[in-house]
């Protein structure tokens, strides 16, 4: 296929026409979708109304975990309206908490209702969290990272009138979901809960499906969420032998025809440098794995990030804990991350994906605005909030002065730091941390920009000081193309404009022109 012509068709004039939009467009990554206004920073209301005798009902104790889905009525900045929808209680410590969790299903009722493409949302009350940001800035990181996650945003919360505070409100993890992330949504989603530390138990299917996370819910640890009916777990008993039983030698040339793991050792990254202790490698939980289909390989996607930057629940220096020894063999053995990380090439591409994180991102320059952006959006609301007043009693008893505090200081018990100590902290240590050579210690350059990125195909680098000029029209210099961890991967020449990238297979690369970085790009086939 000539690429030249068809970026001349598809995208050149497009390219003219929408200059102003190339950073909004170029800085999104393909697998996370911007459609509606749920997800886009701005604290939105959002109205419940249903027969307070549902209510009450709803949150009695002897009917916590029932999962019983109540009549309910969304309306969202008071304009948009959907009736017939569900709610029930959702979470596990969250239902006893005094800020209660939620979950609203739109289809159950009328099968193709939805509300701005989702079907199901979660709303949480992040009752463990004083200041009501870590969830977001955990989607934060897992976006900049290019982490697959469900997406987070914040919410004004009323019910039956009634000011509720300030909520988080997270995309739930579903067929819809798998098909906006990977582009199909027919292969098996496992949600794995504790204690699926995807360890040996032999061949049967059904040892797995035994095992069971024991809350008051009783479900299987290894939960099937698509193809119910078939309830075929093959695949994965496959990938678990393969895990446990290999020799290290074999399973290191085979683990990748099985497992995506650029994508779990990025996910491993961003959950380390966040502090997500309840997570796989440390807790064997809160964690989906993805079969698809086009490539028969497992992703790992994470969730249910609260609990991060400096909350700790008997997980101790979350802070400093050492990148490379980071887990908890004593709560999770986490066979896969230690089989991967056996092999210093994998170890490599790992710490490559947090020194590059820790470059680019996440350290105090960005992170500490994006910190007090969101702290003024949600100042006013969490003043307003009955929580934090005192009117309504709360689980720790945060008030305002102390969701203020939390940002720059811990408060002590579970919230040991501060956020932005926490980073601060986090950061530091992981640099005196790294094992390996590193040959990109540069922050990103604001000077050009890669598109399309994510690509399959083609690339084309435009320098934004001079109106968006594209780099290689005039030009013969090769560039050169690293990986994330530093290794020369290829010379490309420019072709009219565009560089052909066509050869390289899934990853995150560098591209440098000379000793100057042009910026990074990732190929998603």
């Amino acid at each position: 296929m000539n690429y030249r012509n068809m970026h001349k068709i598809r995208i050149g004039s497009f390219l003219i026409v929408n200059f102003l939009f190339w950073g909004f467009l170029t800085s999104q990554n393909a697998v996370y979708p911007n459609n509606g206004t749920l997800f886009d920073d701005q604290i939105h209301k959002l109205e419940l109304w249903m027969d307070t005798s549902d209510y009450n009902e709803m949150v009695k104790t002897e009917n916590l975990w029932t999962n019983q889905r109540y009549l309910v009525t969304l309306i969202y900045d008071e304009k948009d309206t959907l009736s017939n929808c569900d709610i029930r209680l959702k979470g596990n410590t969250s239902r006893t908490s005094k800020r209660k969790s939620f979950r609203i299903d739109t289809d159950k009722r009328i099968s193709s209702q939805s509300f701005q493409g989702l079907k199901t949302l979660n709303i949480h009350g992040n009752h463990n969290d004083p200041s009501m940001m870590r969830e977001f800035l955990s989607a934060y990181t897992m976006r900049k990272m290019g982490v697959p996650h469900a997406r987070v945003n914040h919410v004004r919360l009323f019910v039956n009138g009634e000011y509720f505070g300030v909520r988080g409100i997270v995309e739930f993890i579903d067929k819809t979901f798998l098909n906006s992330r990977f582009y199909e949504k027919s292969g098996n989603l496992y949600k794995c809960t504790w204690p699926a530390d995807l360890g040996y138990l032999g061949e049967n299917q059904q040892s797995y499906k035994d095992v069971i996370n024991p809350s008051p819910e009783n479900e299987r640890a290894y939960d099937l969420k698509t193809n119910e009916s078939q309830d075929d777990y093959t695949r994965l008993v496959d990938l678990i032998s393969l895990i446990n039983k290999l020799p290290a030698d074999k399973f290191k040339d085979s683990i990748g025809k099985w497992v995506n793991t650029d994508a779990y050792l990025k996910a491993l990254a961003a959950e380390i440098l966040i502090g997500h202790w309840d997570n796989y490698f440390a807790n064997k939980n809160n964690y989906y794995l993805y079969d698809r289909t086009k490539d028969q390989k497992f992703i790992y996607v994470p969730y249910d990030m609260d609990n991060t930057f400096g909350v700790q629940w008997g997980f101790s220096n979350i802070n400093t804990r050492n990148i490379h020894n980071w887990g908890d063999k004593g709560k999770s053995s986490a066979t896969l991350t230690y089989a991967l990380l056996e092999h210093a090439e994998f170890q490599k591409m790992f710490e490559g994906f947090v020194f590059g994180a820790v470059n680019d991102f996440f350290n105090e320059e960005h992170m500490f605005p994006v910190i007090d952006s969101l702290a003024k959006r949600l100042d006013p609301w969490i003043k307003e909030d009955k929580h934090f007043s005192g009117t309504w009693s709360s689980d720790y008893g945060f008030t305002y002065d102390d969701w203020k505090k939390s940002i720059n200081q811990g408060l002590g018990n579970h919230a040991t730091f501060g956020v932005k100590p926490y980073i601060s902290d986090r950061v530091a240590s992981a640099k005196q941390q790294f094992k390996f050579t590193h040959g990109f210690n540069v922050k990103e350059s604001s000077k050009y920009v890669l598109f399309p990125n994510p690509t399959s195909h083609f690339v084309f680098v435009h320098d934004l000081k001079f109106e968006g000029r594209r780099l290689g029209d005039h030009e013969s210099e090769v560039v050169d193309i690293y990986s994330y961890t530093g290794d020369a991967i290829a010379k490309i020449k420019w072709d009219d404009g565009f560089l052909d990238v066509s050869k390289l297979p899934n990853g995150i690369y560098i591209l440098m022109k000379g000793s100057e970085r042009l910026g990074k790009f990732q190929i998603m086939k």
